[in-house]
């Protein structure tokens, strides 16, 4: 069996849609492929065999390092790990071990500092195929998760931004069959990549990114507000969303961070932070500090969006409320 375990995300789905193709092109059957969406703080699936199955993890990895060592000493060479997160490297610095695990752990393009950020998918289709040169819906999920579209002209910023909705209107989780049949059309799986569907995509996730934005705008004015968290000025609300939401909420000359929180199955949160000040804030180092100490050990991310799991005890510690926009 093939498993292949992603971070439930564009970037993750993408990945794993990547992967995917890859594996219908060595001609593995339907039947031999298995999707597993994980995100920190969860468990690794217990459908495992480690004697047999060959492993994938994209755009994720485990942790502590200890854990994530054990995990690759399982399955040995049928452990491949493509993950472009800067934690992923901190902790083959950690881990020396961790550096023999196949796949690639990269944060920028070219491997140095220098050079852009790439993202998950991104990552996954140079492994793969040896190349830079991909697909548009790869170069569209990869700006968004690296905030590289924030940099580039006001159209395209429209368009990275809306194709995000348009994932998110459609099944794109590989781990449902239309999902997998999306990121195979859009891959070009059957061929060169469907050039229609990121312009489809692009039409629909516009008027759906205008919708949203009403319905944003009404949950900020109602529930936002502003907090000092962990010594930084912060934008906060409880729902689940992203960076965009806080659209006429943020003021960079005011705040340093968004935070979103949401409960899940009423047994933990999960808290994403965003910030466009990655020149002096590194949101993935807070998250990882953060979520390590709480009640339930995850986090981590980018410079400039990054997240963790906790209990709501640990959560309201974090923080001091300034004031509310309601």
């Amino acid at each position: 069996m093939y498993r292949i375990l992603m971070h439930k995300d564009s970037d993750g789905y993408c990945s794993a849609g990547i992967v995917y193709r890859y594996l219908k092109e060595k001609e593995v059957p339907d039947t031999q492929i298995y999707f597993h969406g994980i995100n920190y703080g969860m468990p690794v699936p217990e459908e495992i065999n480690y004697e047999k199955d060959t492993v994938y993890m994209v755009d994720f990895s485990l942790q502590p390092a200890d854990v994530m060592l054990e995990f690759a000493e399982k399955l040995g060479d049928r452990f491949i790990h493509i993950d472009h997160h800067q934690s992923s490297v901190d902790m083959e610095e950690e881990v020396p071990a961790l550096q023999r695990v196949p796949g690639i752990r990269q944060v920028h393009y070219h491997g140095d500092k220098e050079s852009s950020l790439i993202s998950g998918a991104e990552l996954t289709w140079f492994y793969l195929y040896q190349k830079h040169s991909h697909p548009p819906a790869v170069q569209l999920v990869g700006e968004w998760d690296t905030w590289r579209y924030t940099g580039k002209s006001e159209e395209r910023q429209e368009d990275v931004t809306a194709f995000q909705y348009y994932l998110q209107s459609v099944n794109s989780n590989p781990a449902h069959r239309d999902g997998r049949r999306f990121w195979y059309n859009i891959l070009g799986g059957a061929g060169d990549a469907d050039l229609s569907i990121p312009r489809e995509g692009l039409t629909s996730g516009r008027a759906l990114m205008a919708y949203q934005h009403k319905q944003w705008k009404s949950v900020l004015g109602n529930k936002g507000f502003t907090a000092d968290f962990q010594g930084l000025t912060a934008v906060m609300v409880n729902q689940q969303g992203n960076s965009t939401m806080f659209k006429g909420f943020f003021d960079p000359e005011e705040h340093d961070i968004m935070v979103t929180y949401q409960e899940v199955h009423g047994e933990y949160l999960t808290v994403s932070m965003y910030t466009p000040k990655t020149d002096i804030l590194n949101l993935g180092v807070l998250a990882k500090k953060i979520g390590e100490a709480g009640d339930r050990p995850s986090g981590g991310g980018h410079a400039g969006a990054a997240g963790f799991q906790c209990g709501w005890e640990y959560f309201k510690t974090l923080y001091d409320v300034i004031g509310n926009f309601g």
